[in-house]
């Protein structure tokens, strides 16, 4: 009986201290991600999700900095993963919808951010990114009425306004004019033009 309530005892240490390490990690790679150093902290996470695969936290931190480290497949996957651990996840599947954007899948990146809004209508990130979506792929008039959308939602958010700016229609056309005027010498004269 001595014997097992060690075994046990020691097992129940050896968890907590892993859990203690697992935790000290985890928070060296959020600094690490806060100070820019996203190389250095994607190898923080991997250490993480190595030993716990399906660590959703661990796997959320580690697609994020997969993506913005240009690693694109490599970060669709990990998002797959965490969907995979946390299937109803909002925030997983609009990581996973930025990324499919960024790697320049409009028609997956549009399903997933359809998918987020049929269950969240009201969710702003996924209007806005569908309203950067549609940006990409030149359907501006679309865009606008995704980005009005949001800014419904959040009428203080200046970073809409700007978007919403950035897709306004190009002038279809335009008015210039001009004068020109020099002076050479006094047995030449001045010369002038003018255009509109």
């Amino acid at each position: 009986m001595r014997h097992r309530l060690a075994l046990v005892l020691t097992l129940s240490l050896a968890a907590t201290s892993t859990a203690a390490e697992t935790s000290a990690s985890f928070q060296n790679g959020l600094m690490l991600k806060k100070a820019g150093n996203h190389a250095q902290a994607a190898e923080v996470f991997a250490g993480i999700v190595s030993q716990n695969p399906r660590d959703p936290a661990a796997l959320e931190q580690l697609a994020t900095l997969q993506g913005w480290l240009g690693k694109y497949d490599d970060a669709i996957t990990l998002w797959q993963t965490a969907l995979e651990v946390v299937p109803n996840s909002g925030d997983f599947r609009l990581g996973l919808a930025r990324v499919l954007l960024w790697k320049g899948d409009y028609e997956r990146s549009s399903r997933e951010v359809e998918a987020i809004l049929s269950a969240d209508p009201k969710n702003i990130d996924a209007r806005v990114l569908l309203g950067d979506i549609l940006t990409a792929r030149e359907q501006l008039t679309e865009a606008r009425a995704a980005y009005k959308s949001a800014l419904a939602l959040a009428p203080d958010n200046q970073e809409l306004v700007k978007k919403l700016g950035r897709t306004q229609e190009p002038l279809l056309w335009r008015l210039d004019s001009g004068f020109i005027s020099e002076q050479f010498s006094r047995f030449r004269g001045t010369e002038y033009d003018a255009y509109a």
